[in-house]
């Protein structure tokens, strides 16, 4: 079985994370999803600390969709970095 790479970003991703932190600062949002992966988890991070809100880690083989819909149903525009 081989092990899965889990690269952090490097100093262009994060610059890109900070830009999609500056693109939504004016989006409400309710909550922000992402993986555990590294490199998602730290695009996330800008837009999270800006917005105050937590991030909710899921993992993607295991989502189920209806269940997101559901619980996200009347939330101001769950953001999700796959």
């Amino acid at each position: 079985m081989q092990k899965i790479q889990n690269p952090e970003l490097n100093q262009r991703g994060l610059g890109r994370a900070m830009h999609w932190a500056e693109i939504l600062k004016d989006v409400e949002l309710d909550v922000i999803y992402t993986t555990d992966y590294e490199r998602t988890s730290m695009t996330a991070a800008p837009t999270a600390v800006k917005k105050e809100l937590d991030v909710k880690y899921y993992e993607p083989q295991n989502v189920n969709i209806e269940q997101f819909k559901t619980d996200n149903l009347g939330k101001k525009n769950p953001c999700c970095w796959p």
